[in-house]
């Protein structure tokens, strides 16, 4: 069995496999990328375990890790400080840390909730990063219609406001417009609307 200590960053990801003696058997670093994760998910097999922080980022690579049938713990990092310097006299959380914590089974687990809950919470997650982002675009187009004076006795953003809008024919409304549309759309192409129609329909009813 191996026992992997995985420090993950935005970038990339340092590893450290122990062996079930506790001798390193593997060590390096990886690029934090779906496909080099699984890539280097082939040198393990069934039975072996790993480790990493809770970290606001860490939820692609646990759902990779778990999807190939490898059990993953999410560890608590400030728990993890503590048991490293009273048990193994170091503060220094790295890879191979982790490690060891893992083979001795001393990792203060942080809870993860079942896939189907944190696939709500991404959800929830996006509707608010979208909203954010709409807000602030639409904003900018009241004020643009503000600095020209122009009236409008309805929603912007209705079927009949749009075409009002475009009417227009103002370069800044337009660049506004865009990159609104522009927002959606890269949350759609990164997958983050596959289960959730209505958000689809969100970006449908920006494109048109």
């Amino acid at each position: 069995m191996n026992y992997v200590g995985l420090d993950i960053h935005t970038k990339n990801i340092v590893y450290t496999a122990l062996s079930d003696d506790g001798n390193v058997k593997m060590r390096g670093k990886i690029v934090n990328d779906i496909e080099d994760i699984i890539e280097f998910l082939r040198n393990f097999e069934d039975g072996d375990l790993f480790v990493m922080e809770s970290t606001g980022f860490y939820e692609p690579i646990y759902d990779t890790i778990e999807s190939k049938g490898f059990k993953v713990k999410l560890a608590n990092p400030l728990k993890v400080k503590l048991i490293a310097e009273s048990r193994i006299k170091n503060d220094k959380i790295d890879s191979e840390i982790l490690a060891r914590l893992l083979k001795n089974n001393w990792v203060p687990e942080s809870y993860v909730p079942d896939k189907k809950i944190r696939e709500i919470r991404r959800i929830v997650r996006t509707r608010i990063n979208l909203k954010r982002v709409s807000t602030g675009f639409k904003n900018r187009i009241y004020m643009e219609l503000k600095r020209l004076k122009i009236d409008y006795d309805g929603n912007l953003f209705t079927l009949e406001g749009r075409r009002f809008l475009r009417s227009l024919n103002n370069f800044r409304i337009r660049d506004y417009r865009y990159k609104l549309c522009k927002s959606y759309n890269s949350f759609y192409e990164k997958g983050l609307f596959d289960n959730d129609l209505n958000l689809l329909d969100d970006i449908n009813f920006m494109l048109s």
